[in-house]
Formats: C-alpha cells, sequence, structure tokens
C-alpha cells in the first residue's frame, strides 16, 4: 500500500483475470488516479474520465499516463472521485446498506456492524 500511496499515478494494466480488481480498488482507497486496461476495469463500478482512464492498447496507456502526469489538477480530481467511489460502494457502512433489504427478506432486522467482528 505504502507505494501505491506515494504513487502520482496508480497503473493497473491487467490483460486477463475475472471478477473485481483489487488494484484498482487500492489505489482508489489511497486517492490515487489510476489508468487501466478493460480487463482492470471489469468487475468496478467506475467511469471512464471521472475515476480512471482505460485504455486498450500499450501506446494508448502510455498516453493516458502523460496525460495524468501532465496534469496534476485532474490527477488529483480522479484521485478524489475513486476515493469518494471507495466510500460510497466499499466501505462496510456501504456495503452493509446494501445488504440491508435482502437481510429484512429473511428476517433479520439488522445488519450486523464492525462490533460484531470483534
Amino acid at each position: 500500500v505504502r507505494y501505491v500511496a506515494e504513487s502520482t499515478v496508480s497503473i493497473v494494466p491487467l490483460r486477463y483475470g475475472s471478477g473485481v480488481k483489487m488494484k484498482a480498488l487500492e489505489a482508489f482507497a489511497c486517492g490515487r488516479p489510476v489508468v487501466t486496461t478493460p480487463v482492470g476495469a471489469e468487475g468496478i463500478p467506475a467511469e471512464q474520465g471521472r475515476h480512471w482512464l482505460v485504455a486498450e492498447a500499450p501506446a494508448e496507456m502510455a498516453d493516458a499516463i502523460v496525460t495524468l502526469l501532465g496534469d496534476p489538477v485532474r490527477a488529483a480530481e480522479m484521485g478524489r472521485a475513486g476515493r469518494a467511489l471507495i466510500e460510497t460502494t466499499y466501505t462496510l457502512d456501504a456495503v452493509s446498506r446494501g445488504l440491508k433489504p435482502y437481510l429484512q427478506q429473511l428476517g433479520l432486522d439488522t445488519v450486523p456492524g464492525p462490533e460484531a467482528t470483534r
């Protein structure tokens, strides 16, 4: 995490894989802008140009990286947007809110919070 937090741009050049790509989420949590491939973007509800730059070919990846390195204001905005995405979608509170209707259908009135794991 230290290297991601200290980076200017996080690069997630995945060519294969499935499910949610934790490397991108880690970068978002650290408030870093992300450049990734379409495979790296799979499973994450982020928007092109707002949360990250998605590029297919190596030259497109390089261009996206250079763009963010050359525009620290845009890079910072994307980093903040990524961090906000984590806070609204992937925190325990956010996940609990999403699960609450399903748990209520099962007859459970409350969603266990962090104290339940202590």
